[in-house]
């Protein structure tokens, strides 16, 4: 503590003069300015000897202006070195997989490239993920621009002849970006097939399916894809089924933005518009014909954001999305709506909860509403039945629909919650597409027209990209290198969906007709890259065994403690290596987009002085220094 106060205080007129109690100076301040007291108190040579005397061993110096930003970076280029240490220090036959995605600020002044690495240690059998690198972008998003910035990044870090896949979303410039780093690793004599090395995102493709199944629910129209929100920055990610062409630039957006304005007759104020892109995931409980891991517990996505009084529509000339968001809107509008339903609320036994009013930016923010909605459906029509909310009553069409939509969004949102998992997550993407097809086809056997049509809109999405993944074998070798499944997923009409995926290969113009290869010991015998693996009929005799089930898995076992005993015991030492391979593939990109929310804090109007330079330095430490432990 500093002995006594700092300030004696002498009052002459308007004019303030203060003496410094430890070195006896009189500062002169006019009005409440205070600036020439806090610059007194840095050069203070008394209240430094004070401090020495009361503190014995102060003596640090006063911090400058750009001294923390100094050692952030400092620390930043320390850090950076440790990973590529690690990595380096990786035995030769181990690979590296990585998740990309790329990032544009709320003012559109900057955008990013995020890098995520996953990989697992065959020495300690951990599962590791860190952020390799955040980098600014220059120009457009091309394809082209992102391969030569994945490259460059890579390159520097010496970990090229490492990488073995990249998963991204389904936007068509990362098919182009595939096929410039096919041509690249070409050029240093590297086998790297694009078809086979780049996957898609789960959690994207999941978000097509859920807005295909809605589209046709007849619940989404023009306006439900946008939401007049101040919080979330603009982030490129497709909103569409994008692979025959690349995703619009910004200019292309704020365009179709003024001319949904233009139309709709509606002022809205400047950068508050933002796309339906960004989609989060929450966790809802369903069963399925195979078994499924929990997810996460939901984030809570807040309900800190600008809100809107519709104008009143009967429900029969609303979607369903519009009339259950004008009527949160409504009832959380004000303190006198909020009041009403407050007292309705007491007449039953309702949990005493309000209706969620969030930004219906994404779909699995409509479920979130969608389930509180229902959890108040006694009170909800009470209050509808009162004249104040009549005009905001939802009908019986409606309260049927959404008891449809639950369970099947629902699902979805489990999916999806389980593939942004910190585990590995690849050997879980074809048990839980066929988990949600057989669902769909099951509600749609069951189903009014409208409803099975909705079904069966999301099944051929997603049987499409179901299909995609048939005839990735990367995909195929870590679901049968999953002691839970093995076998056991492809025994279901295999015939039928290796049919179905040669004939979807052939009409797509992305990829070229190759024999089949869904034998895993052909897979096995082709070693990526310059890999030390040597596979001989030892090899062979370990997979054959392995797909006998002679060795099953524990209860409870996760699938890394059952490689690692399996190594350990001598029972498959050389294909516990080739699972780790193939387990480390990401199945989402959700670890890069966790960046991107966090980056969103660092660039605010609050921080707007902070350059590109220091924002993507000050978000990888906080990546780094905050890092969980490996899995």
């Amino acid at each position: 503590m500093i002995p006594g106060g700092e300030w004696d205080e002498e009052k002459q007129a308007l004019r303030y003069k203060y003496k410094c109690w430890h070195c006896s100076n009189k500062i002169g301040i006019l009005g409440k300015n205070t600036s020439n007291l806090n610059k007194h108190r840095t050069r203070c040579v008394g209240r430094f000897s004070a401090w020495e005397t009361k503190c014995p061993g102060f003596g640090f110096p006063w911090p400058k202006r750009r001294q923390i930003a100094s050692l952030a970076s400092q620390l930043y280029y320390e850090s950076k070195q440790a990973i590529i240490d690690e990595v380096w220090s990786l035995p030769p036959e181990t690979t590296i997989s990585a998740a990309i995605d790329c990032w544009t600020t709320k003012d559109q002044s900057e955008s990013y490239m995020a890098t995520v690495i996953q990989w697992i240690n065959p020495s300690t059998y951990m599962f590791h993920k860190k952020l390799l690198c955040f980098d600014t972008m220059g120009g457009s998003h091309s394809g082209v621009q992102l391969a030569w910035k994945f490259w460059e990044s890579l390159s520097e870090r010496g970990m090229l002849r490492r990488l073995y896949s990249i998963t991204g979303d389904n936007a068509a410039n990362n098919r182009t970006m595939m096929g410039c780093l096919e041509r690249k690793f070409n050029g240093i004599s590297l086998t790297w097939p694009k078809d086979e090395r780049f996957h898609r995102c789960a959690c994207h493709v999941l978000n097509l399916v859920a807005q295909d199944f809605l589209a046709q629910m007849g619940q989404l129209t023009d306006e439900d894809y946008f939401f007049f929100d101040d919080y979330l920055a603009v982030h490129h990610a497709p909103i569409e089924d994008s692979e025959d062409e690349e995703s619009p630039t910004m200019s292309d957006l704020n365009d179709t933005i003024a001319k949904l304005q233009k139309n709709a007759g509606i002022r809205l104020p400047k950068r508050r518009v933002r796309p339906l892109n960004q989609r989060n995931l929450e966790t809802q409980d369903n069963s399925g014909d195979l078994q499924l891991i929990n997810g996460n517990e939901p984030n809570n996505p807040g309900t800190h954001h600008d809100t809107y009084e519709p104008e009143p529509l009967s429900s029969a000339n609303k979607s369903i999305v519009r009339a259950l968001r004008d009527l949160c809107s409504h009832i959380r509008g004000s303190p006198k709506q909020r009041q009403a339903f407050i007292q309705a609320r007491d007449k039953t036994r309702d949990p005493k909860l309000l209706p969620i009013n969030i930004p219906m930016t994404r779909w699995n923010y409509f479920l979130l509403q969608m389930k509180r909605a229902e959890s108040l459906r006694l009170l909800i029509q009470l209050y509808t039945s009162t004249p104040e909310g009549s005009r905001y009553e939802l009908s019986n069409e409606i309260w049927s629909a959404i008891e449809f939509m639950h369970p099947i969004l629902s699902l979805i949102e489990q999916s999806c919650n389980v593939f942004q998992s910190k585990a590995p997550t690849k050997h879980l993407v074809l048990p839980y597409y066929h988990v949600i097809l057989k669902r769909l086809s099951h509600y749609a056997q069951v189903s009014p027209p409208t409803w099975h049509n909705a079904c069966v809109a999301a099944s051929s999405k997603l049987k499409k990209y179901y299909n995609y993944e048939m005839q990735n074998n990367d995909t195929l070798t870590a679901t049968l290198l999953n002691p839970k499944y093995r076998k056991e997923i492809f025994k279901l009409k295999a015939e039928k969906a290796k049919k179905d995926a040669t004939l979807d290969r052939n009409s797509s113009p992305d990829y070229q007709s190759e024999p089949d290869k869904l034998d895993i010991l052909h897979h096995l015998d082709q070693a990526p890259m310059e890999s030390t693996l040597d596979f001989s009929h030892s090899e062979e005799d370990e997979v054959l065994i392995y797909l006998q089930n002679l060795h099953p898995v524990g209860k409870g076992e996760h699938i890394l403690e059952y490689w690692k005993r399996q190594i350990i015991t001598g029972n498959f030492p050389t294909l516990g290596k080739i699972a780790f391979r193939y387990l480390s593939i990401p199945a989402s990109s959700a670890s890069v987009e966790r960046v991107f929310s966090h980056s969103g804090k660092l660039k605010s109007p609050v921080r707007a002085s902070l350059g590109s330079r220091t924002i993507a330095h000050l978000t990888c430490l906080k990546e780094w220094l905050n890092d969980d432990k490996p899995f």
